[in-house]
C-alpha cells in the first residue's frame, strides 16, 4: 500500500528537522553576546566552547537536550549538580558547562 511509505517517510522528516531545531535552540553557538556576558563573571570563551561540547555529548546520553530557557537561571545550577553525579562531570567540566548554560540563557 502506497500510503505507509508516505506516512513513514513524514514522519522521519518530521523527526529529522525537529532534531535539528532542538540543537540550534536548545545549545545555540558560541557567540559576541554570550561571550560578553560570560566575560562579566570571569568566564573566556573557550570554556563556553568546552561547556557547550560537554552539553552535547554527554548530557544527551542519558536524555534529549534541555531548552535552556525552559528553566530560570537560578534553577540550573541544582539541575546541572544532579546531572553532573549522573554524567561524571569533573569539577571543571561541571563548571565549564554551567557558565555556557548560564551565558546561553542570557
Amino acid at each position: 500500500m502506497i500510503r505507509t511509505p508516505i506516512i513513514a517517510a513524514a514522519t522521519l522528516v518530521v523527526v529529522a528537522f525537529s532534531g535539528c531545531e532542538t540543537t540550534s535552540t536548545s545549545a545555540p553557538p558560541v557567540r559576541g553576546a554570550m561571550v560578553q556576558a560570560a566575560a562579566r563573571e570571569q568566564v573566556d570563551e573557550q570554556t563556553l566552547i568546552a561547556g557547550r561540547e560537554l552539553l552535547l555529548r554527554r548530557c544527551t546520553e542519558c536524555h534529549s537536550l534541555p531548552v535552556v530557557s525552559e528553566h530560570p537561571r537560578a534553577e540550573w545550577p541544582v539541575i546541572l549538580q544532579r546531572m553532573s553525579g549522573r554524567a561524571n562531570l569533573t569539577p571543571a567540566q561541571h563548571a565549564g558547562v554551567l557558565a555556557y548554560i548560564l551565558a546561553a540563557h542570557g
